[in-house]
């Protein structure tokens, strides 16, 4: 059996680590090491004041965010298969919007912006979350296990 990597590097169970890159000997889950590196990167730019012009906020926030979402979409619904490729592309996409969005959330914790994208993409990637966890009893299928049976095995 594989050790499990600590949480806080990698979200990924031993049967998942093709989605991570070794860094030592732990598990880092891929898109998480180029999402926060661009997120931080635009982040860090951003409380410089480095940053696109403000009213392209509104477009770059929810248009950056949608090929990550459909691309989370399609792979827990089964449309598509994993892709590091992919999965690399859309999260150097979605990380400066994101970088971006909580700069303006420390300038003001009410931003109504950057609520409405993060409470609005929350919904709507848990729902292919829950849905590809509902599959027959017994098929084997994901959502059988619950994680203390993962966690046992």
């Amino acid at each position: 059996m594989t050790p499990r990597t600590p949480l806080w590097l990698s979200h990924h169970w031993p049967e998942e680590y093709d989605r991570c890159v070794r860094i030592g000997d732990a598990h880092v889950c891929r898109r998480c090491v180029w999402f926060y590196s661009a997120c931080f990167v635009t982040l860090g730019l951003d409380l410089a004041g480095i940053h696109w012009p403000g009213r392209l906020d509104p477009w770059v926030l929810w248009l950056a965010s949608l090929p990550v979402v459909i691309e989370w979409w399609a792979e827990h619904m089964g449309w598509i298969r994993y892709s590091a490729r992919r999965q690399i592309v859309t999260a150097l996409i979605v990380g400066p919007a994101v970088g971006r969005g909580l700069g303006r959330y420390l300038n003001d914790h009410t931003d109504p912006l950057f609520w409405s994208v993060v409470l609005t993409f929350a919904v709507v990637c848990a729902i292919p979350f829950f849905l590809s966890r509902r599959g027959p009893e017994g098929s084997g299928g994901p959502g059988d296990a619950t994680e203390l049976e993962r966690v046992d095995q």
